[in-house]
């Protein structure tokens, strides 16, 4: 069967020793070239400052900090994907400025100057209140989970931590009444009871950690609840004085203190939360931000949408007391709708456009600190796309 259509075809072979110029690749609005601009005008005194007087020859933090920045902004976050995108993709070629910092390079550069780079974050937003950009207006917060840079598998609830403990301390206890045995040689083939005696003793310190831990964010979140309890009661007590009777409803419940059961710590990102997906409604070890008064109903009762307003809260009371009150309000509720068009499209793109949806760092300073990263990746995309359009 013959064909008389003809088709383009590639040499392969000529492509390979084809030369072409960056420039050429890469044209003037391009987000690699918007980002080396940018970090030129940034200030990296603080940066240099933390260098040492001798050494090798280190990569200057610009370098750096564009690879940082543009990974970020097009959803490279890994640092040996980052190198190796140094070699492979051109845009890379070009913020990296022909170099190729290795991976341990640039996820210690991430790790060490992590305050510095949220420094940047605000310097970021200066240059686009200049570009004319930003205006200083209403600051909209919102959730969202985010993974942490943990396994679940490596958490333990309070009571299996309880049960653990027991566990390993009755072992300890056999393995001693075993060692007494040892000169009637009847110990099994390869027990060693002083090394066996130590892998517990360390493992029961871990556990002592845990502990303490959970127990201490016991303690805070007792504290907590019983101020808003007590901030609740005497809002109740008010209301009975003014009213002249008795408030309709349940009076509030004292909390109890001390863990609880569900407690839960994660031997790998102690900072970090088991919490539930809401995409799969499956269990994920995370991280999350804001001010939670509850989760809201998707269809609400004619009574409860033209309920009276709540009482004013006291001054004293919890900052989720008063979140709730206002979120009750009339304007608290015009103002919570305006997330739809302010703060969740942002979170949207970074989690579906950036595709960031797990931290590469560990504990709760150095996952804020690279949620900072994020967001400043963010807004140069956002910056590139008001300049060019």
């Amino acid at each position: 069967m013959s064909m008389s259509r003809k088709f383009k075809t590639a040499d392969y072979a000529a492509t390979l020793n084809q030369t072409i110029s960056i420039s050429e690749a890469l044209p003037a609005e391009h987000l690699a070239r918007f980002v080396v601009d940018v970090v030129a005008q940034l200030d990296l005194t603080a940066i240099y400052a933390r260098y040492r007087g001798r050494g090798g020859e280190a990569y200057a933090p610009e370098v750096l900090v564009a690879l940082l920045f543009y990974g970020y902004t097009t959803g490279v976050f890994s640092s040996r994907k980052i190198e190796k995108a140094t070699y492979e993709v051109l845009p890379f070629r070009y913020v990296a400025g022909n170099l190729h910092p290795d991976h341990d390079t640039l996820a210690n550069f991430r790790k060490t100057f992590l305050h510095e780079i949220k420094d940047l974050f605000v310097q970021v937003l200066l240059l686009a209140q200049t570009a004319g950009y930003l205006k200083l207006g209403n600051i909209s917060l919102d959730g969202s989970k985010l993974h942490a840079n943990a396994s679940k598998s490596h958490a333990v609830s309070y009571q299996r931590l309880l049960e653990l403990e027991s566990q390993l301390r009755q072992e300890v206890e056999e393995l001693f009444q075993l060692a007494e045995q040892v000169d009637h040689g009847l110990l099994p083939d390869g027990l060693n009871v002083a090394d066996e005696v130590a892998i517990r003793q360390q493992r029961l310190e871990r556990l002592a950690e845990a502990k303490a831990v959970l127990e201490a964010r016991a303690a805070e979140r007792y504290a907590a609840e019983q101020a808003e309890f007590a901030a609740k009661q005497r809002e109740r007590d008010a209301k009975a004085q003014r009213d002249k009777r008795k408030p309709p409803g349940r009076p509030p419940e004292p909390p109890t203190p001390g863990p609880r059961d569900g407690d839960q710590y994660n031997f790998t990102d102690p900072d970090s939360r088991i919490m539930k997906c809401s995409n799969s409604g499956g269990f994920e070890q995370a991280y999350n931000a804001y001010i939670a008064t509850g989760r809201d109903p998707h269809h609400q009762s004619w009574q409860e949408r033209f309920a009276a307003e709540p009482d004013l809260p006291q001054p004293d009371a919890t900052p989720t007391v008063q979140m709730a009150y206002k979120l009750q309000t009339a304007i608290g509720k015009a103002i919570y709708r305006l997330r739809k068009a302010t703060v969740e499209p942002v979170i949207g793109i970074i989690k579906a456009v950036l595709g960031f949806r797990q931290f590469s760092l560990r504990s709760l300073d150095a996952v804020t600190h690279e949620w900072a990263l994020v967001c400043l990746a963010f807004n140069l995309k956002r910056m590139h796309s008001l300049s060019f359009g």
